[in-house]
C-alpha cells in the first residue's frame, strides 16, 4: 500500500485579518475607536489541465 500526500497549492485557505483606526481630519471626519473584522477564503481546482482562482 502506497501513502498519497496532497500538494499545499491544492488545499483550501483561510485567512483573518482585522484593524483598529481613529481619524480626525478637522471640518470634514472624525472617527474615534473603528474597528474591522474580515475573513478571507481561497481556493483553487483543476479543470482540464487549467488551474482556476476562485
Amino acid at each position: 500500500m502506497g501513502t498519497k500526500s496532497a500538494k499545499a497549492e491544492n488545499l483550501p485557505s483561510i485567512a483573518f485579518t482585522g484593524g483598529y483606526v481613529a481619524a480626525d481630519i478637522p471640518k470634514f471626519l472624525t472617527i474615534y475607536n473603528a474597528v474591522n473584522v474580515g475573513v478571507g477564503f481561497l481556493t483553487t481546482y483543476q479543470t482540464f489541465g487549467k488551474r482556476i482562482l476562485l
